[in-house]
C-alpha cells in the first residue's frame, strides 16, 4: 500500500542514493571522493513516492585546478525538476493527457489518483503549466550566460541527454541539462528517436563551442551520436528512467 500525504507532507516509501556517473575528475583523472550531500527531495512518483538524495564528490588531488567543483549525479536530476515534488515521470504524463489527449484538469487528477498519485486540481494546473514552461526552456541568451558562468567556475560543462517514454510507441520527452549547474538547457517531444533527430537536438548547444568535459545519456545515445568527437573524456552510461 502506497503511503499518503500527511499534513501536506510526502512520506516515502524508499530513498534512494545517488553518486556521480564517474568516478575520476574530468579534468586531471584523479579519484572522487565524497564530500556532502547536494540535495534531498522527496518525490511522488508513477512507482511510489521516493526520497532521492544526491551525493556530492570532489577531485581528491589537491592540485586540480577543478578541486572547488562538486560533482552530481546527473540521474538523480533527471528524476525531477526544482520546485515540484513530482516525479519526472509524472510531469510528462501530464503533458501527455493535457497537450495530446486534451484530458481535462479533472480528468488528469482522476487519472493521477487512481494511478497511486495523490494530486488536486490546482496541482494539475501547475504541473502542466510547467510542463508547457519546460518545453520553452531553450531561451538562447540566457542558455549562453548560464553555460559561461558555469565555464569560469567548472573550466567546462558536462551535458546529459536522456528520455521519458510513457508507453513503447508513444513520444519520448528528452531533457537535455548543464549537470553541474543543475540547469535544463532544451526539452523536446521525438517521435522516432532516430540519430538525426537527436543530434538536430543536442547539435545547437555543442555549437556553443564551451569546452564540454564529458557527456552523461543513454549508451545507445552516445553511441548512435557519436558523441566521444566532441568531448575529451568517454561518454558515461546512465538507464533511462521508464514509467
Amino acid at each position: 500500500m502506497k503511503k499518503m500525504r500527511t499534513k501536506n507532507r510526502l512520506v516515502a516509501d524508499e530513498t534512494k542514493y545517488f553518486r556521480p556517473e564517474f568516478s575520476n575528475c574530468p579534468t586531471c583523472q584523479s579519484k572522487l571522493d565524497y564530500c556532502h550531500t547536494v540535495s534531498k527531495k522527496t518525490i511522488s512518483t508513477l512507482n511510489g513516492v521516493k526520497t532521492i538524495i544526491n551525493m556530492g564528490y570532489r577531485c581528491t588531488n589537491p592540485n586540480c585546478e577543478n578541486g572547488s567543483t562538486v560533482f552530481r549525479s546527473a540521474q538523480a536530476e533527471h528524476l525531477s525538476v526544482k520546485h515540484i515534488t513530482y516525479g519526472m515521470d509524472v510531469l510528462a504524463l501530464v503533458g501527455e493527457l493535457r497537450f495530446k489527449e486534451r484530458k481535462t484538469r479533472k480528468e488528469i487528477m482522476d487519472i493521477l489518483n487512481r494511478r497511486g498519485v495523490v494530486v488536486s486540481e490546482r496541482h494539475v494546473q501547475k504541473l502542466y503549466e510547467r510542463y508547457a514552461v519546460l518545453l520553452r526552456a531553450s531561451a538562447e541568451d540566457t542558455i549562453k550566460e548560464i553555460l559561461k558562468k558555469t565555464v569560469d567556475t567548472h573550466k567546462g560543462i558536462i551535458l546529459s541527454m536522456d528520455g521519458m517514454q510513457l508507453e513503447k510507441g508513444k513520444e519520448t520527452l528528452y531533457i537535455i541539462r548543464e549537470v553541474l549547474s543543475g540547469t535544463i538547457l532544451a526539452a523536446k517531444n521525438v517521435v522516432s528517436s532516430s540519430t538525426e533527430e537527436l543530434l538536430e537536438f543536442i547539435k545547437p548547444i555543442i555549437d556553443y563551442g564551451f569546452p564540454i568535459l564529458g557527456f552523461v545519456s543513454d549508451g545507445k545515445i552516445q553511441y548512435d551520436l557519436h558523441l566521444k568527437q566532441y568531448s575529451p573524456i568517454y561518454p558515461i552510461n546512465i538507464a533511462s528512467f521508464t514509467a
